[in-house]
Parts: structure tokens; sequence; C-alpha cells
């Protein structure tokens, strides 16, 4: 094997240790990834659920931006509903 410069450290560094290196940081960035997927998709059903709940006189109330992202989720939650009924 090859030996390289680490661009950061001017250390030698063998082509194995740079790939276990991308490795690691490929597998920390999917670990993100997805606990920001859990947790983008718990918002989206904590939003689901109070748009839901609010009253038609809330509704008036809310700013234009508020109403357009509630307008908007409800598509989502059909398209949710049928990928889901699709795969039972």
């Amino acid at each position: 094997m090859s030996t390289l410069h680490c661009i950061s450290g001017g250390k030698k560094v063998n082509t194995r240790e740079m790939l276990d290196q991308a490795a690691s940081e490929n597998y920390r960035m999917a670990a993100e990834n997805a606990r920001l997927q859990q947790e983008a998709e718990a918002l989206r059903a904590a939003l689901i659920e109070c748009g839901a709940a609010l009253s038609a006189q809330t509704r008036k109330t809310l700013s234009p931006e508020t109403t357009q992202v509630l307008e908007n989720i409800r598509p989502a939650t059909r398209k949710l509903k049928a990928k889901a009924a699709a795969q039972s």
C-alpha cells in the first residue's frame, strides 16, 4: 500500500487508514441522518395533529405562512396513508 500525507496534520497515513477514516465518517453521517429523519417525522406528526385540532375560527387568525404550511402538509398525509396501506 502506498503512503499519503494527511492534509490537516501533515503526518503520513496509509490508504487503509484513510479508507477506515472515510468509512467511519460515512457511518457517523448516516447515523446523524437517521436521527434527523426520525426527528423530522416526529415533528411532522405533531404538526399534523395540531393542524387537525385547530378550529376554523382559529385558522383564520393564523399567519398566511402558517396556513400555507398546514395546507401543504395535508396532501403529504394522504400520500403517507396510501403508502402505508399499500405496504400492508
